[in-house]
């Protein structure tokens, strides 16, 4: 098993400590860039605007009742083509992110719940991912996440 697929087995398991990896594209190979356990706040710092990168963090729901409490982990895929990537190297992106998919689909790993495509940091607006998370979650809408 490669690097790879044994950080994916890692992130998707709850076992782990992992929390968010960043993959990019590297001479014609996807490659991980970094591997953190503060999901999104390390997808934030490890994101690059001269970059094709793939980011993938956990997202840990809280649903609290008066005698349960829940916990389910949803994942987040963030496609980032940096602003100052040149436009050749643009359509990177699309083979990173089929090679990486490709690889969690052949795992039964897990899979991504939400896809949000950005160009730089600023464009992570937490509400935004909470709504699509959210109808993700169909009927067990939680009443918060822990990012």
């Amino acid at each position: 098993m490669s690097s790879i697929e044994e950080t994916i087995k890692s992130l998707f398991s709850n076992k782990e400590d992992t929390k968010s990896i960043v993959f990019e594209w590297e001479n014609g190979a996807a490659v991980i860039k970094t591997v953190g356990v503060n999901g999104l706040e390390d997808v934030k710092s490890a994101l690059d605007s001269t970059k094709v990168q793939l980011p993938i963090f956990a997202v840990q729901s809280i649903d609290k009742d008066e005698s349960v409490e829940t916990q389910r982990t949803y994942f987040v895929q963030l496609p980032f083509v940096g602003e100052n990537v040149k436009p050749l190297r643009r359509r990177d992106l699309g083979v990173l992110r089929n090679s990486i998919n490709s690889t969690i689909d052949n795992l039964k790993a897990g899979h991504i719940h939400v896809t949000m495509e950005i160009t730089n940091v600023d464009e992570i607006r937490v509400e935004e991912l909470e709504k699509r998370l959210l109808t993700a979650c169909g009927s067990h809408k939680p009443k918060g996440f822990k990012w």
